[in-house]
């Protein structure tokens, strides 16, 4: 990290000390309190530190606003188990309890042998991401507002915020599953995920959410905090306006906070442009979120449990270089820790609903 070096800091610091060292080693010459107080008087328009303690400052403050704006216009990310706490060393480590006991109903034996519980432990990795270094200037007005750092770094955030609610819902949406990954079955649509797909697919319907639902039910998952990330291709298909207005007037404000839009069989619904993608196999397959676009490519929808996700912020680090002779200004750059995961075996608490694919004629 480089800062910028005050030739001027560096004397006032060097008299400074020498006068702190005489007020201890010449008290027989009578030199007291006085003389080092009028230096302390002379010097106090000096800025003492003024290298690594306004870099700290300055990180502090970047720092802070990338932690309060990261997942704004991605809220749902709050749904989920918090993790936070859990992170070592950029690894969340979740203890885990052990199998339930078993239930006798009528027991008559009553010597049972005691059996231990065997409990694991859930351990996943944060992911790393770095921001593009971005040149500013006068990085020393910027400390002090706030609307002019939200002009410079906004984008940045606003990407980082979208990269990490996408990795998120990667690790929480179903992959090679033909219980928990659902096809649409409502009418052909020419409403595709991407513009380079072609065709048409089968619009999202009341009774492909219906059946999710069930699929849930049959896997006993509570009935409460039930969410549905939607993408906007699948999402307009599946609601009037008039089912908006109604189903939007019994949620209240505080499911408003967090991006939820609508209510519908249990789950409360959240609309995103884009969600995950599937490949149009019979078996649908997960896509990766850096794979090529494809014409086949199915838009899906992210069905999931609160208990039964989670995610983790760790460390965010901001990086400053002052004065940069071949920028012109500082430098500045910043990385973000954060991870998710599904918490429980056999896709329990989450289903994914992708189009059905209607293969051209």
């Amino acid at each position: 990290m480089k800062t910028k070096i005050s030739i001027k800091a560096i004397l006032v610091n060097f008299v400074f000390a020498m006068f702190i060292g005489s007020l201890f080693a010449m008290p027989a010459l009578g030199v007291g309190i006085f003389a080092v107080g009028t230096v302390g008087q002379l010097l106090n328009k000096a800025p003492l530190y003024s290298g690594l303690s306004a870099m700290a400052l300055q990180t502090e403050v970047w720092i802070q606003d990338i932690q309060e704006t990261l997942y704004y216009g991605n809220e749902f990310l709050y749904l989920a188990q918090d993790h936070s706490s859990f992170v070592v060393n950029k690894t969340v480590h979740i203890p885990q309890a052990g199998a339930k006991p078993a239930v006798v109903k009528n027991r008559t034996a009553v010597n049972t042998d005691p059996i231990q519980r065997a409990d694991s432990e859930l351990t996943y990795d944060l992911d790393n991401y770095t921001t593009d270094p971005i040149l500013v200037k006068n990085i020393e007005d910027l400390q002090v507002s706030y609307a002019k750092r939200q002009s410079v770094l906004g984008q940045h955030i606003a990407t980082l915020s979208d990269t990490v609610a996408t990795e998120t819902l990667q690790k929480w949406a179903v992959t090679g599953s033909t219980t928990h990954v659902l096809r649409t079955t409502g009418d052909a649509t020419g409403t595709l995920p991407h513009a380079t797909a072609t065709g048409t697919r089968n619009k999202l319907d009341k009774k492909d959410m219906a059946r999710a639902s069930a699929r849930m039910d049959l896997d006993k998952v509570p009935a409460q905090e039930r969410y549905a990330v939607i993408p906007a291709c699948m999402f307009y298909d599946l609601f009037t306006d008039s089912d908006l207005v109604r189903s939007r007037a019994t949620i209240n404000e505080d499911m408003l906070k967090k991006g939820v839009i609508a209510e519908l069989f249990g789950f409360w619904i959240i609309k995103r442009g884009e969600v995950v993608l599937y490949t149009n196999a019979s078996t649908p397959v997960l896509r990766a979120s850096d794979a090529v676009p494809a014409v086949t490519d199915c838009g899906g929808a992210v069905c999931f449990s609160r208990f039964m996700t989670s995610q983790a912020l760790g460390e965010i680090m901001v990086y400053i270089n002052e004065g940069d002779a071949q920028k012109y200004g500082d430098v500045l750059s910043a990385e973000v820790n954060h991870g998710a995961s599904f918490l429980r075996p056999n896709n329990v608490g989450r289903v994914s609903i992708a189009q059905g694919y209607i293969a051209p004629v």
